[in-house]
């Protein structure tokens, strides 16, 4: 079987469509295809600030059985979500694939080589904190807030196993998705089809950081949207009663 690349799985209407259901079971590779396993290339990026060269893992193909009840995919899918984004080894410019093949702003090289470098000097951010980096820079470019909302979702993949202080880390980094998710759909950058997914994912990611009454309201209001597919609608309900239990369970 011929490796397909695997698209940068920002949360548009198309992807969260496709991709959430292939979420709750669905065999999948990039759009169509299957594969036995995950498996990945090395790709060199020039940072666009310093021109730094960086050798990095692309995933090429993987394979998924389904997904937890934040729609973090299960299944041989090896370093998919380590080779999302990226950060440059010296002024920590971080960042998709595909921009680092971009020309930055003046704005975003002054702060990458003034502010940024300076927080990170003598340090190397994780995999994790590369996500965080790569959302204060869409921020600062006032990116799309669904994009924001899928770094910040992306980092607390990473963190899915953490314990101690770092486990606060991805609680901050779940509220910070819920809070880019909810300016995403006031701002009309969710479309009617995708609003009952992510608004069930804002509910989820309060119900794992203990925010109960607002997890409860929010999965209601997922419940309500007259165009929540079928499949997410048992999931509300099994969740809704984990938050009415008191219940924020971060490992499922």
């Amino acid at each position: 079987m011929v490796a397909m690349r695997v698209p940068i799985p920002v949360l548009d209407r198309r992807r969260l469509v496709q991709g959430l259901a292939a979420a709750i079971g669905c065999t999948v590779v990039g759009a169509a295809r299957s594969a036995s396993a995950h498996t990945a290339s090395s790709e060199t990026l020039v940072c666009p600030v310093d021109a730094t060269k960086l050798q990095v893992s692309v995933t090429m193909s993987m394979t998924t059985f389904g997904a937890f009840r934040d729609f973090q995919k299960k299944g041989a899918i090896g370093s998919y979500y380590e080779d999302l984004v990226h950060a440059c080894s010296t002024c920590k410019f971080a960042g998709f694939g595909g921009d680092f093949a971009k020309p930055v702003a003046p704005e975003t090289k002054k702060w990458v080589l003034g502010e940024l470098k300076k927080k990170w000097a003598g340090r190397t951010p994780s995999q994790a904190e590369e996500c965080e980096i790569a959302a204060e820079r869409y921020q600062l470019e006032r990116a799309k807030n669904e994009t924001i909302g899928n770094l910040y979702l992306f980092g607390s993949y990473l963190l899915r196993t953490a314990t101690g202080p770092v486990a606060l880390q991805r609680k901050g980094y779940q509220r910070s998705a819920a809070k880019f998710f909810l300016q995403a759909m006031a701002a009309g950058e969710i479309q009617s089809d995708a609003r009952g997914p992510v608004t069930y994912l804002v509910a989820e990611m309060e119900r794992r950081v203990g925010d109960h009454k607002a997890a409860i309201a929010h999965y209601d209001a997922a419940a309500a949207e007259p165009t929540s597919p079928d499949w997410l609608k048992p999931m509300i309900t099994e969740q809704r009663a984990l938050a009415a239990k008191g219940d924020a369970n971060n490992g499922i």
